[in-house]
């Protein structure tokens, strides 16, 4: 429920007259925004339709990205070596979708209930078009629904940004991130669930904010771990009861979802949770090259469907710790840290230390990091690996299939460390504002937190022994 407080009117920040890459790129096309410049030129163009807009063109730029490997048979490594690979153009296939199978009842899916359902629809789709054309329409069905999603994705960070930031979500709808991985997978559709379920909090809705959620949590498991942000925040200002609202309507709406599928079908619907038991190290994540180094896997004699115990039981521990760090960080601060910052730490936490590190997953980190610590150079510096990194993957799977060509595995795993080390700065750098908050830009503009629903001006509760700062922060530095 609203506190019923009316806040004064926010003049949006000017990205050119704050952040050092804006100011510097603004030269191009006159010089940063002056002094007396008026703030609103029009009416319609507003920062929310701006960048709706630009999300618009980013899909666009997407779906060409992926189109050469729905046009050109996948031989001779094809969607290799042009970048455009796409998990809903080959899962097309490989779930039987093309031979008119339902998913769980007729496959057993590799992932949560509404993918399926998003299989499926498309799947209905593609069944009214003509046989040579089916796989095709299938994708653009799918990219159909996902650019649906990626349009959530921009609004809400937007609205999650707050009135003097909006244009900080420009970051995501031009990013080189969403160009190579919009379509990868379905995560678009968990980050928009995501993305809601936030901005639902925000408005100081946790009953709306738990649907939300988790409908994200029956699509990717991801925003469990945001629940778990909130539970951190909520427990340092007393806020617990507003936080069991919002579990009790996820968990509620998680189990509406999954228990048709679950009693029809019960072993396809445990094959996403069994699979992600057994799964060995994948290919991205930091535990595939601890064992390439090692010269052997962790777990050594499994057989087939076994799962590797030892690499589970240590990518569970680590997470533990890590969450722990981020219990005391979250607790010890001098201010409560922002929504945005905590998930960011919690999901590249997750994701550093977790077995499976998927390249799409940057997409459940995108918004995140926007909201986080909006500052280009840094936020192009992550992307920057993300893309070279995927670039990597492909040119190790020639190699991989193809000897003597492609390039050699060291330059892959070369590639995961760099991506892992500019996260990890990241994520120093996001520890470093939450422990001075005056450095926080967001913070700068006399806000407490944005997305801070019902956390946003509390008190605080429970709190570890640490320094104290006043409730505003001063003028950041460009740094």
């Amino acid at each position: 429920m609203h506190d019923g407080t009316v806040s004064a009117p926010v003049d949006p920040v000017a990205p050119s007259r704050q952040d050092p890459f804006a100011h510097g790129a603004s030269e191009l096309y006159g010089g940063p925004v002056g002094g007396h410049a008026a703030r609103r030129t029009s009416w319609f163009w507003v920062p929310v339709r701006v960048v709706l807009v630009l999300m618009v063109v980013g899909l666009g730029i997407a779906y060409l990205q992926k189109l050469p490997c729905s046009t050109h048979a996948w031989s001779g490594e094809y969607q290799y070596t042009r970048m455009c690979y796409s998990d809903v153009y080959a899962l097309y296939y490989a779930e039987g979708l093309d031979r008119g199978q339902v998913p769980y009842k007729d496959h057993p899916v590799e992932y949560p209930v509404v993918i399926g359902g998003m299989m499926q629809a498309a799947s209905w789709v593609a069944s009214h078009a003509d046989p040579a054309d089916k796989a095709d329409v299938f994708f653009d069905a799918s990219v159909a629904m996902l650019a649906v999603g990626g349009l959530v994705v921009a609004w809400s960070t937007v609205r999650l940004a707050g009135r003097s930031r909006p244009w900080d979500a420009a970051m995501l709808a031009v990013s080189p991130v969403l160009f190579v991985h919009a379509f990868t997978n379905w995560d678009l559709a968990a980050a928009a669930f995501a993305g809601a379920g936030l901005w639902a909090w925000s408005r100081r809705r946790p009953a709306w904010a738990g649907v939300l959620l988790g409908l994200g949590v029956a699509t990717k498991l991801y925003p469990v771990l945001l629940i778990g942000a909130l539970f951190l925040l909520c427990l340092r200002a007393g806020r617990l009861r507003s936080w069991a609202v919002m579990f009790g309507a996820a968990a509620l709406t998680w189990l509406l979802v999954d228990l048709p599928v679950w009693i029809a079908w019960p072993a396809s619907f445990g094959r996403f949770y069994s699979l992600n038991r057994s799964r060995p190290a994948d290919w991205d994540s930091l535990w595939f090259a601890i064992e390439h180094w090692r010269g052997k896997p962790l777990d050594s004699g499994l057989l087939p469907g076994q799962s590797p115990t030892i690499l589970n039981t240590l990518s569970a521990a680590a997470f533990v710790l890590v969450a722990i760090s981020i219990a005391v960080l979250v607790l010890r601060a001098p201010r409560r840290p922002r929504v945005a910052q905590v998930g960011l730490l919690v999901v590249v936490g997750f994701l550093l230390t977790s077995k499976v590190y998927s390249p799409q997953y940057a997409i459940w980190l995108l918004p995140l990091v926007v909201l986080a610590r909006p500052r280009w150079p840094a936020v192009l510096a992550w992307q920057a690996t993300e893309v070279l990194l995927l670039f990597m993957r492909f040119y190790f799977f020639v190699g991989h299939d193809h000897a003597g060509q492609g390039l050699p595995i060291g330059f892959f795993l070369a590639g995961v460390v760099i991506r892992d080390l500019v996260l990890v700065v990241i994520c120093a750098l996001v520890v470093r504002e939450i422990w001075s908050p005056r450095r926080d830009v967001v913070r700068a503009e006399g806000v407490d937190d944005p997305a801070g629903g019902v956390l946003a001006g509390s008190e605080d509760r429970i709190v570890l022994p640490g320094p104290r700062v006043a409730a505003t922060a001063g003028k950041p530095a460009l740094t």
